[in-house]
């Protein structure tokens, strides 16, 4: 019964935010997860960016939404920064590519460190 109220919130939710970007964007399209549509030029890679930087494992296993929220925040902060000084999407990207990278070395050595500990 439980996973029933989520879905109907959720999706509810979801209809909500349908509306605003459709009121926001003057049209409504299916494809706005593409490369030519968003801050840095890929949705997609933002998502991805949110989780690794916020420290939740993209595999799975562990993980929180106030940590994926922090990511977000830090994320769009960064994105909107470099937007506001006139950088074009290709350095957005790669700066988002870096984060990723740079997030995954950083909690690979947490993780390892508090093996060995343990």
């Amino acid at each position: 019964m439980m996973a029933i109220k989520v879905c109907i919130i959720a999706s509810v939710c979801c209809a909500f935010v349908a509306v605003a970007f459709s009121a926001q964007m003057s049209s409504a399209q299916a494809n706005y997860f593409s490369s030519s549509f968003g801050s840095s030029g890929d949705f997609t890679i933002l998502v991805i960016a949110t989780v690794m930087v916020g420290g939740n494992s993209i595999v799975g296993g562990f993980g929180s939404t106030l940590r994926t929220s922090l990511g977000a925040i830090f994320i769009s902060s960064i994105d909107n920064l470099m937007v506001l000084q006139g950088f074009n999407s290709g350095p957005r990207v790669l700066s988002v590519g870096l984060m990723i990278v740079f997030s995954i070395i950083i909690f690979a050595y947490i993780r390892r460190g508090s093996r060995s500990e343990g």
